[in-house]
């Protein structure tokens, strides 16, 4: 004789007695609030002081270099940097690299849907700066500065030097400063990697013509099995 299956009987009569099964959704406990972050100080473009929930933090916006412009005479934009951050709360991200060499936390700063990071770049306040490998939202900062670029808005505008330098050897030729030790043409128009003749070059400036793909500070790299 088979033994009678009892355990379905059983939980019917649990759910008849008023024993519903146990929804464990509902004893979760809920997601903490982001930290409220409020602006405490700012040093220049790219070095802030923050107040993220009960500390105070000094952090650096990534992609955003406030010293390259000012090296070559060029005087400081304008543009008030706080009439870039609008009114929306704002929020920080963090990338691969958590701090630079004097120990400054390294950030995305957002403002709702707006990166500051960009809006610094797209006025022309600052000039972009590669700090590899903190590249999260690295296209959105080519962009802006392309516009800045392109507008003649900020520095681009103001100062000559940071499109070009003239080379000292009688020939007259334009440079673009980005790329020191060598006389790459400076943007317009965009130069290509095959257009150039140099390889494995130090690239320390804004990178109008974007040779630098994988933004680690060496421009047009190749393969040098020697």
């Amino acid at each position: 004789m088979r033994p009678r299956r009892i355990v379905p009987i059983l939980v019917a009569a649990l759910v008849a007695c008023g024993h519903p099964p146990v929804d464990h959704r509902a004893s979760e406990a809920p997601s903490p609030a982001a930290d409220q972050v409020l602006i405490t100080r700012i040093v220049d473009a790219e070095r802030w002081v923050l107040r993220i929930g009960d500390r105070v933090e000094k952090v650096r916006l990534i992609g955003v270099d406030a010293r390259f412009a000012p090296a070559l005479g060029c005087a400081p934009s304008d543009e008030p940097i706080t009439g870039l951050v609008g009114d929306d709360p704002l929020r920080i991200e963090r990338d691969s690299r958590a701090e630079d060499a004097d120990g400054r936390a390294w950030v995305w700063l957002w403002s709702g849907d707006e990166l500051i990071n960009a809006a610094i770049l797209r006025a022309g306040t600052a000039t972009l700066g590669r700090y590899w490998p903190n590249q999260r939202n690295e296209t959105a900062l080519l962009r802006a500065q392309l516009s800045a670029a392109r507008g003649g808005r900020g520095l681009w505008g103001g100062c000559a030097a940071l499109r070009r330098v003239v080379t000292t050897d009688g020939s007259h030729r334009r440079c673009d400063p980005s790329y020191p030790g060598l006389c790459v043409p400076p943007f317009p128009p965009d130069l290509d990697c095959d257009e150039i003749r140099f390889a494995n070059f130090v690239i320390s400036g804004p990178d109008l013509h974007d040779l630098d793909g994988d933004g680690d500070g060496l421009g047009c790299e190749r393969f040098n099995p020697m």
